[in-house]
């Protein structure tokens, strides 16, 4: 008859996945050790938010904390949840102007480091993205966004000019087609 309790030393519940508990299972795959306990830390914000941080890995301060979906940290403070790369700037730099978004110089989402970052717009913030649509140099047609062949929308995107006429075309004869 095979064991079905958890394989970790001392713990006596039943196994559900990986020869674990579902906690030790959890812990491993939320922190990827399943003897984590967690951390907290009492203090001022710095102090919490100092435990959080890997200074290790060149000149990025990698957030070692919650991530969300997105995968940037987030940062409890009075009670309410911050993304943490925000509170590093503000508190390290100084506030961030309204109407604008901090950009990650070193694009790497969970850096903190207040170095790495700078205020810009949202429509700069995206044109800076590599993996967005302000990197490229080609429409999803293959034409080149050059500065005859592109119209810059209010919210700062892009349209491609001969796209947009090959369309206009294309609905005026559906149009046409209809009515004759």
């Amino acid at each position: 008859m095979t064991n079905s309790t958890c394989s970790i030393q001392g713990c006596e519940k039943p196994r559900k996945s990986r020869g674990w508990c579902e906690m030790h299972y959890y812990r491993w795959h939320r922190y990827g050790d399943v003897n984590y306990i967690g951390r907290v830390v009492y203090g001022p914000p710095e102090a919490r938010f100092l435990t959080k941080v890997d200074k290790s890995k060149g000149g990025c301060w990698l957030w070692i904390g919650y991530l969300n979906r997105s995968g940037y940290g987030t940062f409890g403070v009075n009670g309410k949840a911050m993304l943490a790369h925000r509170w590093s700037y503000e508190h390290y730099i100084g506030p961030i102007p309204d109407g604008l978004d901090i950009d990650h110089l070193c694009r790497v989402r969970h850096c903190v480091n207040p170095a790495h970052m700078e205020p810009v717009t949202n429509a700069e913030n995206i044109a800076r993205s590599p993996i967005h649509y302000g990197a490229r140099t080609r429409c999803k047609n293959g034409h080149e966004f050059t500065p005859e062949n592109t119209a810059v929308r209010p919210d700062g995107g892009r349209r491609c000019l001969t796209c947009k006429r090959m369309w206009g075309r294309k609905t005026a004869a559906r149009k046409r087609a209809r009515t004759s």
